[in-house]
């Protein structure tokens, strides 16, 4: 699990004047550390039935990835 430092020192380099390839790169690092994940949730005040709501609604989410994902060997 990362720290609150390491979340909040993200850094990208660019290289060979790519900067397309850089902001790929801090969007994916973005998205992979759930850091607009935690802001939007912090944004507002959420009880406790709604944060179990969206838990639920997530894990949901999840299984049905992992449900839609062939498996290499079959």
């Amino acid at each position: 699990m990362r720290t609150e430092r390491e979340e909040r020192d993200m850094q990208v380099t660019v290289h060979h004047d790519n900067l397309e390839r850089a902001i790929r790169d801090l969007r994916n690092k973005v998205k992979t550390s759930g850091l607009l994940r935690e802001l939007k949730r912090s944004t507002y005040f959420e009880t406790r039935t709604q944060r179990r709501k969206t838990k639920d609604a997530m894990a949901r989410k999840r299984f049905k990835k992992n449900q839609a994902i062939p498996l290499a060997g079959s």
